[in-house]
């Protein structure tokens, strides 16, 4: 819907767009699509740089990409703007504690995780080799994500000549 108005939009350069981004970016979030909450607010930031929404918004993607140096920029600006902004002041504190874990943290070498780009294997379609190096709940919130993008693609191209879904997520397919 939202994107759909944005299509529509003629300036590109209004409040309606930057609220629309930033509607948009809540939206993601809810869908625990990520990447796609970011991509939003970074479009509503271009439109207007002091939105505190789009500014909270991002920061709470980037933390649950597991990017908390972006998180505590996008949370660092929207302070110097509103110093008293409590869930911010929340999210900051908690961002720097999981940090300070993190680097008390033993380091892993660089041999363990997934191969260097230079010596990476060849993958045969079907095999797992590629996520070997992946943790089972990052294994995990990777195959979800996914799927929530092949779910949203799939009805996204819903239009209205044929609002049916398409490939897995078409009720009269036959299998």
């Amino acid at each position: 819907c939202y994107e759909a108005a944005l299509e529509l939009s003629n300036t590109g350069r209004d409040e309606l767009c930057v609220a629309l981004h930033s509607n948009l970016a809540q939206c993601h979030l809810n869908l625990e699509l990520f990447r796609r909450a970011v991509d939003s607010a970074s479009a509503c930031l271009r439109l207007d740089w002091r939105n505190q929404k789009a500014l909270f918004r991002r920061a709470v993607a980037y933390e649950k990409l597991r990017q908390p140096d972006n998180a505590l920029a996008d949370l660092d600006a929207l302070l110097k703007l509103d110093p008293s902004h409590a869930e911010s002041l929340k999210a900051r504190d908690r961002l720097k504690k999981t940090v300070a874990q993190s680097s008390l943290a033993p380091k892993k070498s660089t041999s363990e995780g997934l191969a260097s780009i230079g010596s990476a294997p060849v993958v045969v379609e079907g095999s797992t080799d590629w996520c070997s190096g992946l943790k089972d709940r990052d294994r995990y919130e990777w195959f979800l994500d996914c799927y929530r993008l092949r779910l949203d693609d799939d009805c996204a191209a819903a239009t209205a000549s044929n609002p049916s879904l398409r490939g897995l997520y078409t009720p009269d397919v036959k299998r």
